[in-house]
């Protein structure tokens, strides 16, 4: 039977404490030396494969420009575990500042690679889990926070990347896990053992998970008690013995464009994680059948993760609505009203969603070992401003390009001896833009317009569970749907009095005053 890893690394830092943080050459000699179990296209392939370059590349520029001294301040902090200085993807918010930063860094890594950054889900696990680990241990005297705390020491001291599997293949959706007449749908304990357990299942969607030094796993639904063998999270490297990748990479890339623009040479990979019989050691474990506590690391995973949105998506709509600018501009039309107004608008609403960020970040929730959880509430406004932003923004981009980018030739087209002289007047709409660079911007175009990655990140705001995170909030939220219903008594007359204590006595979680403190005090 393999044993994992040891936990404890040495510590890879310096007497200064200064954090020996990973080169992207590092990272790719640990992932190239990783034991095959990625397939593409029915074939085993190792890491360094080339249909997962532009989804590497992603990750080679969070590495390389954390140790830019521009960037550094943003990419990496002091770390509560240690105290050295360590990448933020590693790092646990304890402060509204924190997660303003995090939003900040989400929004600015996103512009600067066109889509997706795929580093995020293993940071919100990491966040979960600490949490999580603390609230069960006070209510069962278990051990996870220690399990925990020695796992992201490692994580940290080693730089590296994460993704999480969690959601499953769902299977029968009129059925509990624990009914599935397949109960490969969902992942779940087969074997129980003192020193671990034996899992077998699906994971699906798993950005990343072929070029990741780990995988983290989470339940993707609250339980009752006979799906307790479903209630299990835990980490492993992404290697390990009993796994399997089964990937479908995608890029920026259109189908012929060799120019190279900084856009096409970035893409993302999604992965059906299948366990198979994988043994997963005691130390590597986080839950184990806690059902009744599945809910919470559920809503603490998607807190975190939903509020990525107030800065991915933010920085998708500037990538869109720039891309539609540029478009009414080859096309000669940019200084029509109702183009801008259609440009202007979409990006006022990606405004919002920012600021909803901003808002739970300020009002989020201190918990008892003194991380912060985004709030709840404005997490679920910039999740309902966000959910159509993307579909909305390609149709403005679509109706501003009109049907250029579906009938655009081959690039080849536009050098061949007998049709270049005929598509150089074909491609040229604004006579103050030659037809050389023309080309390059419809290019471009036509890769954001059609690029699978976008369309990947179009439906990834469809819920993926039978309720989805703000339904939760809806359902629980009745106060503040009794809150607006008595205004609106009290306006009309029909009430004497208005209770507005909550709103009154609602304030930043730490006070604004702490939070410029912090932001002078970091630079």
């Amino acid at each position: 039977m393999k044993k994992a890893p040891p936990i404890r690394q040495p510590l890879g830092h310096n007497l200064s404490g200064t954090a020996m943080l990973r080169t992207s050459e590092q990272y790719h000699r640990d992932l190239f030396s990783m034991r095959n179990n990625v397939f593409i296209g029915g074939n085993l392939v190792g890491r360094d494969d080339s249909r997962l370059t532009t989804g590497r590349n992603v990750i080679d520029l969070t590495y390389d420009l954390v140790t830019a001294p521009e960037w550094k301040e943003l990419l990496s902090t002091t770390s509560p575990v240690t105290g050295y200085n360590v990448s933020r993807f590693s790092h646990l918010s304890q402060h509204p500042f924190d997660l303003l930063q995090w939003q900040k860094l989400v929004r600015t890594l996103c512009r600067r690679c066109g889509g997706c950054i795929q580093r995020c889900g293993g940071h919100d696990a990491l966040s979960a889990l600490g949490i999580y680990a603390n609230e069960i241990d006070k209510n069962r005297s278990s051990y996870y926070l220690k399990r925990f705390t020695d796992y992201l020491t490692s994580f940290q001291h080693r730089d590296l990347n994460a993704c999480c599997a969690h959601i499953d293949a769902k299977g029968d959706r009129l059925r509990k896990l624990s009914e599935q007449e397949n109960p490969e749908q969902y992942l779940h304990i087969i074997e129980k053992r003192d020193e671990g357990i034996i899992v077998s299942g699906r994971k699906t969607a798993s950005i990343q998970a072929a070029y990741a030094d780990e995988i983290i796993v989470l339940p993707g639904y609250s339980m009752d008690a006979d799906d307790r063998d479903y209630a299990i999270a835990f980490a492993i490297p992404a290697d390990w013995e009993g796994i399997s990748l089964i990937t479908k990479p995608s890029g920026n890339n259109s189908i012929d464009n060799f120019d190279n623009s900084p856009f096409c040479r970035f893409g993302t990979s999604q992965s059906i994680v299948v366990f198979d019989n994988a043994y997963i050691p005691r130390e590597r474990i986080f839950m184990c059948g806690e059902w009744d506590f599945s809910n919470r690391l559920v809503s603490l995973y998607k807190a975190f993760h939903l509020f990525n949105h107030s800065g991915c998506k933010l920085a998708l709509s500037e990538i869109l609505c720039g891309t539609a600018s540029l478009a009414a501009e080859v096309n000669n039309m940019e200084h029509i009203p109702h183009i801008k107004h259609k440009i202007l608008s979409s990006v006022h609403a990606a405004r919002l969603a920012h600021a909803a960020g901003v808002a739970a970040a300020l009002y989020g929730e201190k918990t008892q070992n003194g991380l912060i959880i985004p709030n709840g509430d404005y997490v679920a406004a910039a999740k309902t401003f966000t959910e159509k932003l993307i579909n909305n923004e390609l149709g403005i981009l679509n109706h501003i390009s009109g049907n250029m980018t579906a009938s655009l030739p081959l690039t080849q087209d536009f050098y061949g001896k007998e049709t270049k002289e005929l598509l150089r007047k074909f491609i040229t709409r604004n006579p103050a833009i030659p037809p050389e660079l023309s080309l390059k911007i419809w290019k471009y175009i036509e890769s954001v317009g059609n690029t699978s990655c976008i369309c990947i990140l179009d439906t990834e705001d469809i819920p993926g569970n039978a309720l989805s995170y703000q339904d939760r909030y809806a359902e629980n939220g009745q106060g503040h749907y009794d809150d607006i219903k008595t205004l609106a008594r009290y306006l009309a007359g029909v009430d004497d009095t208005l209770d507005d204590e909550r709103i009154r006595n609602e304030n930043p979680t730490f006070g604004i005053s702490l939070i410029e403190q912090s932001i002078f005090s970091d630079r």
